[in-house]
């Protein structure tokens, strides 16, 4: 497989989430290390384990992957308020004439209530 190849398939894993994944980022480096090591290139094969060894100690980001609004059990899109879902979990305060701020949501939005619809 071309390098050019290989690369735009590690590329593809990468840009599924907007965060970097250390273990994907760390198969990427590792193909591309193995590649110079094929290629006879020593000088790029030693750069490309520093940049691995790098990854491996830097600090873990405190990243946690949030549940948009309209991916998202508690919203109820067939209860349209001038384009905004309803947020189940805050729906009796709504009924009740207290709007909460998360009760209505835009489709993009997320909180910390979100859970992720079960794929049909």
């Amino acid at each position: 497989m071309s390098f050019g190849r290989w690369l735009e398939r590690g590329n593809k894993k990468l840009a599924e989430k907007e965060y970097i994944e250390r273990g994907a980022l760390l198969e990427i480096l590792n193909g591309l290390y193995d590649h110079h090591l094929t290629m006879r290139n020593y000088v790029a094969d030693g750069a490309t384990q520093d940049c691995i060894e790098a990854v491996e100690q830097a600090p873990a980001a405190d990243v946690v992957e949030v549940v948009r609004c309209k991916d998202c059990a508690f919203a109820k899109n067939n209860y349209l308020v001038d384009g905004l879902c309803i947020c189940e979990k805050t729906i009796h305060d709504y009924i009740k004439g207290e709007i909460p701020r998360n009760t209505l949501m835009c489709e993009d939005d997320y909180c910390s209530y979100g859970e992720r619809k079960e794929q049909k």
